[in-house]
């Protein structure tokens, strides 16, 4: 198992399954569930914190995420890379609801 996460990430709103992967005091930030005070008070009943917050495209705040992540200040976890042939199975996989982290496809 990897260490606890102190910061999570949710765009799948998937949050409580989040939650299981963070450690104690850190954050979940969904984008997905960010109106959901129910979710508001499971996270801060574990002693986590949530932030739930409306996303906007914005070329400029991209550009600087990029940057951290190529800083190596932000590191992303990649659950498992396919071919772009094997699109169909990362499907499946995803589809499953047990990936903690990222599915990505090679060209």
């Amino acid at each position: 198992m990897t260490e606890p996460a102190d910061v999570v990430f949710d765009s799948t709103a998937q949050g409580d399954l989040s939650l299981g992967v963070l450690r104690p005091g850190g954050v979940l930030i969904s984008i997905v569930e960010h109106a959901d005070p129910e979710l508001a008070v499971r996270v801060e009943a574990a002693g986590r914190r949530f932030a739930g917050i409306s996303v906007e495209p914005d070329y400029a705040a991209l550009e600087a995420i990029a940057d951290l992540v190529d800083a190596g200040l932000i590191r992303p976890h990649v659950e498992e890379t396919f071919p772009l042939e094997e699109a169909g199975k990362a499907h499946e996989l995803v589809a499953s609801g047990h990936v903690r982290g990222k599915i990505v496809l090679t060209v």
